[in-house]
């Protein structure tokens, strides 16, 4: 599904008299997720260069972790442009679930949560049952939204996730790792930084999904 944004933007102007908080949310959707891809392709772009290949095989890492010192100092700066970034889009994925949360409260709760106690769990539950609870229910139960949080919890309130180059010569796959760590009594385990790469892809996708039921929401209800 396709989130049209500038509806959703052009609606709040014409049905809502252009009110500034909405408009303003809209901006920061939009905003975050020009960030978001801009993290994603620039962590995509650092991983190419730590990652074994078809072509290479596990020459390139091997040598980025072993080989002379301009080689490993190329490695280490790709691998930390990777993390860097990868934390980055992971911070911008949860916060844009939350601007979706305010947005979704701005238009269509009537008993509308303060700004500064609304959160996409609390939106979830105010909903009546509807195609837009069953789409962000979807999204709040799915693997890539647990990750994706549990993640950003443990780094902003504990400490941050572990981060190593790694080498599977069995499998024929080198790259980086995340490594485990524990969230509300659940464990999260390692995972390869592309695999991390495409959770945060897939909660990106999601929130779309969600959006573009709440252009639906709104729209028709403005008919």
């Amino acid at each position: 599904m396709e989130w049209n944004i500038q509806a959703l933007r052009d609606h709040i102007h014409d049905r809502m008299n252009g009110d500034r908080e909405g408009i303003g949310l809209i901006t920061s959707m939009d905003g975050c997720t020009m960030v978001l891809r801009y993290h994603l392709l620039t962590a995509e772009n650092a991983q190419n260069l730590i990652e074994a290949d078809d072509v290479t095989g596990l020459r390139v890492p091997l040598r980025g972790m072993f080989g002379t010192t301009d080689q490993r100092n190329e490695y280490e700066l790709a691998k930390l442009v990777c993390q860097a970034n990868i934390v980055a889009a992971i911070y911008t994925a949860r916060s844009l679930c939350d601007v979706l949360a305010q947005l979704i409260n701005k238009l269509l709760l009537p008993d509308k949560l303060e700004a500064a106690k609304c959160d996409i769990h609390k939106v979830s539950q105010k909903l009546c049952n509807s195609v837009l609870k069953e789409s962000l229910t979807s999204l709040l139960d799915s693997e890539c939204f647990l990750y994706v949080s549990a993640f950003a919890n443990v780094s902003k309130h504990r400490n941050m996730v572990v981060f190593y180059g790694s080498i599977n010569c069995q499998a024929r796959r080198a790259g980086a790792k995340f490594g485990s760590f524990t969230y509300n009594k659940r464990e999260y385990p390692e995972r390869w930084s592309r695999d991390v790469l495409k959770l945060v892809l897939e909660v990106e996708s999601k929130i779309i999904d969600v959006g573009g039921v709440l252009n639906s929401s709104c729209l028709h209800a403005a008919t």
